[in-house]
């Protein structure tokens, strides 16, 4: 669900890339995963 990338030179941190694979993280919760989620409508909502 979480990844990550680290590249070091001589001790130190050069690059630090993270991520997350938002489906998975959402659907993980869910009884039946990614299948308990709602079709995706045209509706905009604004807060």
């Amino acid at each position: 669900m979480a990844l990550g990338r680290l590249v070091a030179e001589n001790g130190r941190i050069t690059l630090l890339r993270e991520g997350l694979d938002t489906v998975a993280m959402a659907s993980a919760p869910l009884a039946a995963g990614a299948h308990d989620l709602s079709e995706p409508t045209d509706e905009v909502r604004a807060v």
